[in-house]
């Protein structure tokens, strides 16, 4: 696989990948990166491709900001790259990342960068889809973004079915913010694939827990996620207490009873 050691493209934040909280979402990293390294000329032989993301959310970006995507080569067979994310107007890191490109024949369990999720839960939250047109990219495959945004929908969609719309969150004050996303790609989903995604929760701590995501379709996976959220004071974006109504709601999606555990 050819690839630069290092390579550095600055973007500049549209209004149209911001969420409704005005932070860049985090779908958009990870275009970010791809387009990045495409450019700068990360191009495939064969099958590989992106396997295996680990991103940490650190600072938030907005509308009319700079940032700057920085990628090194930090190992090889697999071509591993570790990448930044830095707004050049302050120097402050808006995130950081580790990218394992492979073959989709290499076992990547073997690198242990995304854990095992543990025993589902009691209620395994799942719902079924299949691939748009707007979906796929020019391979007419889905996306490492795309699928990040199935899970996001998912979990979206999850908080509304057991009663914590995001329109109730914020009433209440606070806001569930993605602070780590460790994500394994597997098979790739194509044009009119129906695929399922299924979520769980655990890892449950005072202001945070982890979710997993599955997606797939007919027996074969074609992403997991193990994504750790915060819950913050929608004013000063700070991390509380999770309250307690809504970990009673939510009691039968976290697994081993982690919602009687904290």
């Amino acid at each position: 696989m050819a690839h630069p050691p290092s390579s550095a493209r600055t973007f500049r934040v549209r209004r149209y990948e911001c969420d409704a909280y005005g932070h860049v979402n985090n779908t958009a990293y990870l275009r970010y990166l791809d387009e990045a390294e495409y450019e700068a000329g990360l191009q495939p032989e064969g099958d590989p491709g992106i396997r295996v993301v680990d991103i940490e959310f650190l600072a938030p970006l907005a509308f009319g900001d700079e940032v700057t995507v920085t990628g090194v080569t930090e190992g090889q067979e697999p071509l591993r790259r570790g990448y930044e994310f830095v707004n050049p107007e302050n120097g402050e890191r808006a995130a950081r990342a580790k990218v394992v490109w492979a073959s989709r024949s290499f076992e990547t369990a073997r690198l242990e960068l995304v854990p095992q999720p543990p025993r589902p839960a009691a209620a395994v939250f799942s719902q079924s889809r299949s691939v748009e047109w707007r979906d796929v990219d020019q391979t007419s495959r889905v996306s490492p973004a795309t699928l990040a945004a199935y899970a996001e929908d998912c979990g979206v969609d999850l908080c509304s079915a057991y009663g914590w719309p995001m329109e109730r969150c914020a009433a209440h004050g606070f806001a569930m913010v993605l602070r780590r996303h460790q994500i394994e790609y597997g098979e790739p989903l194509s044009l009119g694939d129906e695929f399922e995604v299924s979520s769980w929760a655990s890892g449950l701590r005072r202001s945070s827990a982890i979710r997993h995501y599955l997606i797939g379709s007919g027996g074969k996976q074609a992403a997991r996620l193990r994504s750790q959220y915060v819950w913050v004071d929608l004013d000063t974006m700070r991390p509380i207490r999770i309250p307690e109504a809504f970990l009673e709601d939510f009691r039968s999606n976290f697994s081993g009873g982690d919602a009687e555990e904290r």
